[in-house]
């Protein structure tokens, strides 16, 4: 599998080289933004395993290179950060380097150019989520889980991984103590007080996602109670 893995690598790279190529030729490599990422890791047969279907950081931690091609940049090239980002904050990276106003209403990540054009900000997110729909495996049927039972969540920290699981006892792995995530904790005594407060820390955030995404901050403003203006009376006594 390892073999087979690097030769989709080394594929990989030969059409990356071909679009660099065509942007030198073209005149436009050092004018164009450039992201490169994954949706996931593999295991490649670490800890016996294959596929994605857990959350281990071999699956999570995938790479985001991103090239800035603007002078504002050029005090961080070649600079590594160890902020936490996450694939949500591609979009607006694009829309922010396009100079496009994001659209707040909907967009969860934040632009990432505050990193390569400094100073960073001093309110950076200080934890990243996953999510996983195990549905298709047959884990699903070994376990005796219904197709909507097989979901579960994620939020690590800088020290702490917490994985929620629907139906299930949560995991929980102190990286600073045991950075390769051989120790879980979720069901050992003594750490009600981390499991709670990650608990919280994953589910506040999902409750604040952003579910009206038709319709703008402003324009709810701008519409809010101008239906009495009509003679609509809605809850009035």
């Amino acid at each position: 599998m390892r073999p087979a893995y690097m030769g989709l690598v080394a594929q990989l790279d030969h059409h990356i080289g071909r679009v660099l190529d065509a942007l030198e030729k073209g005149g436009r490599l050092r004018d164009t933004l450039i992201a490169f990422t994954s949706d996931h890791g593999d295991f490649l047969g670490d800890r016996g395993l294959g596929e994605k279907e857990l959350l281990y950081d071999e699956i999570i931690r995938v790479p985001l290179l991103l090239y800035d091609p603007s002078p504002a940049a050029n005090a961080t090239r070649g600079r590594v950060q160890s902020r936490l980002v996450e694939a949500v904050d591609i979009v607006p990276t694009i829309l922010d380097a396009l100079g496009i106003a994001l659209p707040s209403h909907r967009i969860e990540g934040r632009s990432l150019l505050p990193l390569t054009r400094g100073p960073p900000p001093g309110d950076w997110r200080d934890a990243t989520f996953c999510e996983l729909d195990y549905g298709f495996r047959r884990a699903r049927r070994v376990l005796s889980r219904g197709v909507r039972d097989c979901r579960a969540w994620m939020v690590r920290t800088p020290r702490w991984k917490y994985v929620h699981w629907l139906g299930m006892r949560p995991q929980l792995f102190d990286l600073d103590a045991d950075p390769l995530e051989l120790r879980d904790l979720g069901a050992q005594s003594g750490y009600d007080q981390p499991i709670a407060q990650m608990r919280e820390r994953l589910f506040d955030p999902l409750a604040d996602l952003k579910r009206r995404t038709t319709v703008t901050d402003a324009e709810v403003e701008a519409g809010t109670d101008t239906h009495r203006s009509r003679g609509i009376q809605i809850g009035i006594w």
